[in-house]
């Protein structure tokens, strides 16, 4: 294995199975398909949005399509900053582009017909579980438990044996 350099980092480098890169692009075609669909209507959706959304998948398909990907199996301050990168800011640039609001000016709205897709995202978002797994004491005590019961009990060594075990943590980040 050759020393980590910041072009061996920031290259293309997907693992044998690129499923996070594949499931960030994926992401990035339902949004633009989105905002495809609301300006077919007429609809304005501001560009800031699209431009965060933008952001913060270029964010998670670089901490997953790159070196930072496959040294992060193999160096632990490579995986910290891939967990930083995947915790703390990708996650922001998502939020600011509002795809929750994107998806229900999407979907067509119910006709009569009370269980239509529009309808069923709506109850979920309003629901009471919504309402205690979004609550910011429930999402830190989260955060913080998840970083105590992986990195200082043997589930972190036994993930990182595997490309698998090594992206499944990557998708809880």
């Amino acid at each position: 294995s050759q020393a980590p350099t910041l072009a061996r980092l920031l290259d293309f480098h997907p693992q044998p199975v690129p499923m996070l890169p594949v499931i960030a692009i994926l992401l990035l075609l339902a949004y633009l398909f989105g905002v495809w669909r609301l300006h077919g209507r007429g609809v304005h959706w501001p560009i800031a949005r699209t431009l965060w959304w933008l952001l913060g998948v270029a964010l998670v398909w670089e901490a997953t399509a790159t070196g930072l990907d496959g040294y992060g199996m193999e160096l632990f301050s490579v995986h910290m900053i891939q967990h930083m990168i995947l915790s703390m800011f990708a996650p922001i640039f998502l939020v600011m582009a509002a795809p929750m609001t994107l998806l229900l000016r999407t979907l067509p709205t119910a006709s009569g017909n009370r269980w239509s897709a529009r309808a069923l995202l709506l109850r979920f978002l309003h629901s009471r579980f919504a309402r205690v797994i979004t609550n910011p004491i429930v999402t830190g005590a989260l955060f913080v438990m998840s970083l105590y019961g992986l990195y200082f009990t043997p589930i972190f060594d036994f993930l990182m044996r595997t490309m698998w075990g090594h992206n499944l943590m990557l998708i809880h980040f």
